[in-house]
């Protein structure tokens, strides 16, 4: 195990570093602005090094970046209705960045920051302070994000915040996963997920409050299966791609979802300890273009987003993403790599 900084690039006056993770057979690279993952190398069926997650060779071509890739998002990741939240029957509000969405706490979310790095052990640990009503929430929130290489070929992500006040606080990473590389779309992955429920949607992507079986929707993936299949139906509910919250099983033993290239033959297992993951298919991906300057597509990447749900603070029978004053928060999520 190798750990290396090294200078990105610059924000006004202040340096940007970024920390390159290595191991035998994986290689993780995350820089300071945004605590973005900017790539991921792991080996394919024939031993080549593949990245298999999007980003960008500049930190001008980040500042710009309108996809939130690799990025940490926060303080509340996804969408929140009407962009306003009570707390203590306090009303607190946020910029409606989506229509009258908060997505992702605004236009100044924890994924245009320059986080704090510094390499502690075998781990890169990127730290902020986030001021008393930051993107309209209350308190000041002492954050830390932690990046590892684990032993089953896995890079570990662990969530730490603390608060002086009741606050929200529902972090995840933005990645966006192509175990081909750049070749294609991931119509072709199979994907399986522990998740006998979802949360429908109404308008706005919002969900309606409802948690509904997946058996016999294009939301079943209990057992592994082709993501293109229900995308490609007539009048299929997801002809747009997915962008939906699956219910976990809970933390166990078992990954959350498993994922799988065809070509390439990667698989990636998520594992996780929050109660729900966002699958979005990359359906807004037009525009983007690789780090090869090659031009791509909607479907061309998917995320994972591991998450409190949705818009929770509207349904008191969601899990609400809480923390309370002076008590430490903290979440782990973990993309391992093999071959099928």
């Amino acid at each position: 195990m190798s750990i290396q900084k090294a200078l990105f690039g610059h924000f006004g006056e202040q340096e940007v570093c970024i920390y390159t993770l290595a191991s035998d057979n994986l290689k993780v690279s995350v820089i300071e602005y945004g605590a973005r993952i900017q790539s991921v190398y792991t080996k394919d069926k024939n031993q080549n090094g593949t990245n298999v997650v999007l980003g960008r060779n500049t930190l001008e071509e980040y500042t710009s970046d309108g996809f939130f890739l690799g990025a940490v998002c926060g303080r509340h990741a996804n969408r929140i209705g009407d962009a306003q939240i009570q707390i203590n029957n306090v009303t607190y509000k946020m910029e409606k960045n989506e229509g009258d969405n908060s997505l992702h706490s605004g236009s100044h979310g924890f994924h245009n920051r320059i986080f704090s790095g510094e390499i502690v052990g075998d781990t890169v640990e990127l730290s902020l302070i986030s001021p008393h009503l930051d993107q309209g929430f209350p308190g000041v929130m002492d954050l830390k994000i932690i990046y590892s290489i684990t032993r089953e070929n896995g890079l570990l992500i662990e969530y730490m915040a603390l608060c002086n006040m009741d606050t929200v606080c529902n972090l995840t990473n933005h990645s966006y996963f192509n175990l081909e590389g750049d070749d294609g779309t991931i119509l072709d992955h199979t994907i399986m997920m522990a998740a006998d429920f979802y949360t429908p949607l109404k308008s706005g992507s919002l969900p309606d409050g409802e948690i509904r079986s997946v058996k016999g929707t294009p939301f079943d993936f209990t057992s592994a299966r082709r993501i293109g299949d229900s995308i490609s139906e007539k009048d299929s509910l997801v002809s747009d791609g997915y962008d939906h919250n699956f219910v976990l099983r809970g933390p166990s033993s078992q990954p959350a979802a498993i994922l799988c290239a065809p070509r390439s033959g990667i698989c990636m297992q998520v594992f996780t300890t929050l109660p729900g993951m966002q699958f979005y298919t990359g359906n807004h991906l037009n525009g983007y273009f690789t780090p090869d300057d090659l031009s791509t597509g909607r479907h061309h990447a998917l995320c994972l987003e591991t998450q409190f749900f949705p818009n929770a603070f509207a349904y008191s029978h969601f899990v609400q993403p809480v923390i309370k004053a002076g008590d430490p928060y903290m979440s782990t999520t973990e993309y391992r790599f093999h071959i099928q």
